[in-house]
């Protein structure tokens, strides 16, 4: 009894510290050109933790096994075991706090998530300082240049990415952060500093100028209202409106206001390039041809044509094997207007990396593991902000891909 009890208090310990680290990226060190931060070490941690308590969801176990294992056997025989094994090793890594049964381990949901909101928080803060090294050029900083023209002039502006890779993945990550606030806050969870959050997060979403983000919480407000007509029209509700909502809205048109008067019209800049962005996207798909990362992540309809009508039935089922999808797209890059060997649609390096037999069971194992309640509106948004996440990024051997969905199974049970 005292090592369940020991070891589930280590597994809580481990989980709020998880909440609290995830958007630090960029702390950590890399081994063998594979990152190891802060986040990973305690998912491995956690790893052996959950396979010592030996409690699992065999339905989901399932689904990850037969995933994992149409992963391991795409390249079994055609590629070197080296070529493909850290990466599926760290795949297996990740999905596996998804396999085990949460129900007896009494984690305090509250405490949970003021520590998610108190690293992004932490993060947020960071960005301020990451924007003086950029423009002050200390220390060597490159990338993430968004080049803007304003009458007439080109200026170089540093899109924020703050403790993440990329801005576009940060801003996934707290979307999906704001996104369980605001499940957990329906389950009338206290948690502290969400206002505070928010309007960092809105702050942040400008800053980065990340269309995948705007694109996520934009859908996901889309949705909430059209909930919220459907039950009025349903219910024949009254629509009142609260004070203290009203207060909000108000102060948070007025920050925004002194924030775009102080900046000299900033976030009209920054819109103005989100526009372009969001027309050469539209653009791109139009013509079935990639320009930028935008006409990468929109490739995959065309992309997934031209290989399921011009490939061997073989690979059509089983794909290029696991991470060696990127030889098919160099091969092919004239014909899909693109040479990164990149696709930044996680739909797309499942389709090439394991055939449509494993795009389906990825699909079915999301499902699974989410553990959505299909009579919930809440989650049922969420399960379709997180499929829409994955047009805007092409990485399935990333953690925070996986631990919001562990912390979406984890807020929405109120066991």
């Amino acid at each position: 009894m005292k090592v369940i009890t020991s070891t589930n208090l280590l597994i809580r310990s481990l989980l709020y510290s998880l909440a609290f680290s995830i958007t630090f990226y960029d702390i950590g060190f890399s081994l063998d050109g594979i990152k190891i931060n802060i986040p990973i070490l305690l998912i491995l941690f956690l790893d052996s933790i959950l396979l010592i308590r030996g409690k699992f969801n065999t339905k989901d176990l399932l689904f990850i096994a037969f995933f994992l294992l149409l992963c391991f056997v795409s390249a079994f025989f055609r590629y070197p075991f080296l070529y493909y094994f850290p990466s599926l090793a760290f795949t297996i890594c990740l999905i596996f706090p998804l396999g085990v049964s949460w129900n007896n381990i009494n984690i305090e949901k509250e405490k949970l998530l003021n520590y998610l909101i108190l690293g992004a928080l932490l993060s947020i803060f960071f960005i301020p300082i990451e924007l003086y090294f950029r423009y002050m050029h200390l220390f060597g900083f490159k990338g993430n240049e968004l080049w803007l023209n304003i009458n007439g002039h080109s200026i170089c502006y540093y899109r924020a990415s703050s403790t993440m890779l990329e801005p576009s993945h940060y801003t996934i990550v707290l979307s999906f952060i704001y996104i369980i606030i605001d499940i957990a806050r329906e389950k009338s969870y206290s948690v502290k500093h969400t206002l505070l959050f928010k309007y960092c997060f809105f702050v942040a979403l400008i800053l980065s100028v990340s269309l995948s983000g705007i694109v996520l919480i934009g859908l996901y407000f889309m949705l909430k209202l059209l909930n919220f007509i459907i039950k009025c029209y349903i219910n024949r509700l009254k629509i009142i409106i609260n004070k203290r909502i009203l207060i909000k809205i108000l102060s948070g048109i007025l920050l925004l206001l002194v924030f775009n008067g102080l900046s000299n019209n900033f976030i009209g800049k920054v819109g103005s390039k989100v526009r372009e962005r969001v027309l050469l996207t539209s653009g791109v798909i139009e013509k079935q041809k990639s320009e930028g990362s935008s006409g990468v992540r929109a490739s995959f309809l065309w992309v997934s044509k031209i290989y399921v009508t011009q490939s061997p039935i073989f690979n059509i089922l089983f794909g290029e094997g696991f991470s060696n999808y990127q030889k098919w797209l160099l091969d092919n890059a004239k014909q899909i207007g693109y040479d990164s060997g990149e696709a930044y649609n996680l739909f797309l390096v499942v389709l090439l990396s394991i055939g449509s037999i494993g795009l389906i069971s990825f699909v079915l194992m999301v499902i699974s593991i989410s553990h959505v309640n299909f009579l919930v509106f809440n989650e049922i948004v969420f399960l379709i902000i997180l499929f829409v996440s994955f047009f805007t990024h092409g990485y399935l051997v990333m953690y925070w891909v996986w631990i919001p969905i562990l912390f979406f199974r984890i807020i929405k049970n109120n066991s």
